[in-house]
């Protein structure tokens, strides 16, 4: 299964788990006198399948009986459909869905969540991932006995760093290149996969605004990107200039404490997914609507 729509665990303690290709990272968080109070974070590099490394992530550091929220590098598919006012979402998705976006899903699981624009219009956004990789999951999951609330698509977690979460521009250096992503109410409406260099990546932001004002936005309200690191410096400062010029969205106040201080590592889009997972699990921003 997966869920993209929203959990509250207000009050309790949550683990977020970032699987990548190489690495496992997790965030242990509970919310304290209104503040969201990181305590522990840990990493393990990846030796085997997806579902017997979490098993092993899991007991290396004792996380039985936490509650979770996990998101992974999988095969994922996204689409936004416009649905009349009186429908019944599951069965018009049930019949319509393969249709409408030509998925095979006997091959995919997908869930789905509303959202409604400035008109009225209704939405139903939905987020697919291939059913084989959830069972690979699902394998670390049922071997460690753990209560698992969230299973997310990548790179979503990240938004729920970000305290308003219309109109933001997300970007992840892959190699020479920079996959872009645009958020609207809280879900990837579109994305992009351009050169890593300062004029490709303004072009593929422009482009992005357009689509994103078809929604009500008028103007792209900030722009990170991450891994930047990677590349040379002269792109860097490129980059940089065009995060400032957009500008920079306000995130949420969190304190890094206790052992997280010895491991966690701000900025790293790892680390930030799995501590975005907390954020979600404990709905200690709302997402604005």
């Amino acid at each position: 299964w997966i869920d993209i729509r929203e959990v509250v665990m207000s009050g309790r303690t949550f683990t977020g788990i970032c699987i990548d290709t190489d690495c496992i990272i997790g965030v242990t968080g509970h919310i304290e006198e209104g503040v969201l109070l990181i305590t522990d974070a840990y990493s393990m590099d990846r030796t085997t399948d997806r579902g017997h490394d979490l098993h092993r992530f899991i007991k290396q550091n004792s996380l039985d009986g936490e509650r979770f929220g996990i998101v992974a590098q999988m095969d994922t598919q996204k689409c936004m459909v416009g649905v009349a006012k009186e429908v019944d979402f599951e069965e018009f998705l049930r019949w319509n869905l393969e249709d409408i976006t030509g998925w095979d899903t006997k091959i995919y699981t997908y869930d789905y969540c509303l959202r409604i624009d400035d008109m009225g219009q209704k939405y139903l956004y939905v987020a697919a991932l291939k059913t084989e990789d959830l069972d690979d999951v699902n394998i670390g999951i049922l071997l460690s006995h753990i209560r698992v609330k969230i299973i997310d698509y990548w790179p979503s977690p990240l938004i729920y760093l970000y305290t308003h979460r219309n109109g933001f521009i997300l970007g992840e250096v892959q190699g020479d290149s920079v996959h872009l992503y645009a958020w609207w109410k809280g879900v990837c409406i579109m994305e992009s996969q351009v050169d890593a260099n300062g004029p490709a990546i303004v072009a593929s932001i422009n482009e992005l605004e357009s689509h994103l004002q078809t929604y009500g936005i008028e103007e792209v309200q900030g722009v990170k990107i991450y891994g930047i690191e990677e590349l040379a410096e002269e792109t860097q400062y490129d980059i940089h200039a065009i995060e400032e010029e957009y500008g920079l969205m306000e995130t949420a106040d969190v304190q890094i404490v206790d052992r997280a201080k010895e491991n966690f590592q701000s900025g790293d889009i790892h680390w930030d997914m799995a501590l975005g997972l907390v954020i979600r699990g404990l709905d200690y921003v709302l997402p604005s609507r």
